[in-house]
C-alpha cells in the first residue's frame, strides 16, 4: 500500500515538473510570434544604433536585417518584408541571402568579388536585432576559379561571338528545354548578356533570357562579369547555398550556351561562415531552458529515487 502511495507521489512530481517548465520562458520558438515585433531603422553609420520598433500582423510577414554596399559605404536597414515580395519563394526561416559580383578589371587585369547585398531574415519577435549586424556578412561567400572565367567569360579578345538571341520573353522549362528556333544563335560585336533564374532551385525549372547588347548599352556596365545570387537556409542540416540567379555578362565565344550554367554550379566555390557565426543568426537556447533542464532530471531522479528505496 505504502509503496504504492509513492510510486503514484513520484508520478505527480514528473507531471507536476512538466507543467511548470513548460509555462516558463525557454527556447525561441519556430512558431513565428503573432503579432510579430521587429527592429525598424535605417543608418549608414557603424556601429548602427536601433531602438525603433515595428508590430506586423501579417502571418506572411518576417522580419530582416538587409545590408546594401555602394563602394565603401554600406547601408544598414531593419525591417520587415512579406515571404511573397520576393522573386523567389522563400521555403524556411532564417536565411541568409547573398548577391555578389564576380568583375574583370581591364585596367589590373585581375578578377575582383564584390559584395552588393547581403539579407537576413527571421520570424520570432525582435530577431533582427542589431548586435547580429557583425554576424550576417560572415555566412558564405561565392568564388568561381580564374582560370574558368578567363576562358568562358573573358575571352581572347575576340571581336564577334556567337551568342543567343532572345530579349523580350525568357524561356522557362527543365535544364533541356531550350529551343534554337525561339532564341537563335547570332553574331554580336558587343557584350552578350545571360540570365538564369529559378523560382525554386530544388527543383529541375530555370528561366533562361541571352540577348546581345546594343551598343548604348554595351557603354553602361562591365562588359566582363558573373552576378551570383545565392541563398542559404540556416535550420537545415545540409548546409548547401542554393542559387537563385545567375547573370553573365561576356565576351567569349559562345558564352551564352545554356549548359554555362550547370558548369557555374560545378566550378562555385561556396565558402561558409564557421559554425559559431551561423549558431549566432539561428534561434538559441536561453538560460531559462536550461534551468527548465536541470530542474526537470531533478524531479525525475526524485522520483525514481523514492521509488527504488520504497520498493525494497
Amino acid at each position: 500500500m505504502i509503496r504504492s502511495i509513492i510510486i503514484l507521489i513520484a508520478i505527480l512530481l514528473v507531471v507536476v515538473g512538466t507543467a511548470i517548465s513548460a509555462s516558463l520562458p525557454g527556447k525561441k520558438s519556430k512558431t513565428r510570434a503573432e503579432p510579430l515585433k521587429c527592429y525598424d531603422c535605417s543608418c549608414t553609420t557603424s556601429p548602427c544604433i536601433c531602438n525603433n520598433f515595428d508590430t506586423v500582423t501579417s502571418e506572411d510577414t518576417y522580419c530582416t536585417i538587409i545590408l546594401e554596399y555602394y563602394g565603401q559605404q554600406v547601408t544598414t536597414t531593419f525591417g520587415h518584408v512579406d515571404r511573397d515580395s520576393t522573386r523567389v519563394h522563400i521555403r524556411d526561416l532564417p536565411y541568409v541571402l547573398v548577391e555578389e559580383s564576380i568583375v574583370f578589371s581591364d585596367q589590373l587585369g585581375i578578377w575582383n568579388t564584390k559584395t552588393n547585398i547581403v539579407l537576413y531574415g527571421c520570424d520570432w519577435d525582435s530577431c533582427n536585432k542589431p548586435d547580429l549586424v557583425q554576424y550576417v556578412p560572415k555566412g558564405f561567400q561565392m568564388r568561381l576559379p580564374e582560370t574558368w572565367l578567363n576562358s568562358s567569360v573573358l575571352g581572347n579578345k575576340q571581336t564577334i561571338r556567337n551568342c543567343h538571341h532572345c530579349p523580350d520573353t525568357p524561356q522557362c522549362g527543365p535544364e533541356s528545354f531550350l529551343d534554337a528556333d525561339l532564341c537563335p544563335v547570332q553574331a554580336c560585336n558587343t557584350t552578350c548578356i545571360v540570365s538564369d533564374a529559378f523560382d525554386d532551385p530544388s527543383k529541375d525549372e530555370q528561366c533562361y533570357q541571352s540577348y546581345c547588347a546594343t551598343p548604348e548599352e554595351d557603354l553602361k556596365f562591365d562588359p566582363h562579369r558573373v552576378e551570383l545570387e545565392g541563398i542559404l537556409y540556416l535550420d537545415k542540416d545540409d548546409k548547401t547555398v542554393e542559387l537563385w540567379e545567375i547573370d553573365i555578362y561576356c565576351r567569349a565565344d559562345d558564352c551564352s550556351r545554356p549548359e554555362i550554367f550547370n558548369e557555374v554550379r560545378e566550378k562555385l566555390d561556396v565558402q561558409l561562415g564557421d559554425s559559431a557565426t551561423l549558431e549566432y543568426l539561428k534561434p538559441t537556447t536561453s538560460t531559462a531552458t536550461t534551468i527548465n533542464m536541470i530542474f526537470n532530471k531533478s524531479l525525475l531522479s526524485l522520483a525514481l529515487f523514492f521509488t527504488v528505496v520504497f520498493r525494497y
